[in-house]
């Protein structure tokens, strides 16, 4: 009797494994349509209302979305230089777009191959960096957008000699 109801548990574990495997399989699939995204109006897309995006350009009240821009003095093309030459030691990165002032970065997941949609848009004037991190799909990404930009601001600021 015993035998039989671990027999049904460890079905339904295999069965739910299967099932979650498979649906994260079908949306890492769907993660590999490209959006469009780009400049409106000389600014980064807003982010959408799921906590799985920041960016430098969101209301900075938003605690959910908003990064500050990663500030830079000098040359605006050394500052480019410095932002190119870290995304191409980061894992599972591939420049998309480089315009004048602007980047497209997408990075993948190891496992699933999920992409998220990074893009650097840079103010020469200002002297301001402004980034927008987001998944291609889901709701939530476990802060994954978040630490990413965080470590990539932290490390640009340090490379750029800007206080943190």
């Amino acid at each position: 009797m015993i035998g039989a109801y671990v027999k049904m548990i460890l079905g339904a574990a295999i069965l739910i494994f299967l099932i979650v495997t498979f649906t994260l399989w079908l949306l890492a699939q769907y993660s590999h349509i490209r959006p469009p995204l780009g400049l409106k109006e000389g600014r980064l897309l807003p982010c959408p209302p799921s906590p799985n995006c920041v960016s430098s350009q969101a209301n900075p009240h938003d605690k959910t979305h908003y990064l500050p821009p990663i500030k830079f003095s000098g040359d605006p093309g050394q500052a480019k230089k410095t932002l190119l030459e870290m995304i191409h030691t980061l894992p599972n990165s591939t420049l998309v777009k480089d315009e004048t002032n602007y980047l497209r970065v997408e990075f993948r997941t190891r496992i699933f191959g999920f992409t998220d949609d990074v893009e650097f848009l840079i103010d020469p004037d200002a002297g301001l960096i402004h980034f927008r991190s987001a998944s291609r799909v889901g709701h939530s990404d476990l802060g994954v957008n978040r630490k990413r930009m965080e470590y990539l601001r932290s490390v640009l600021l340090q490379k750029l000699g800007q206080p943190r």
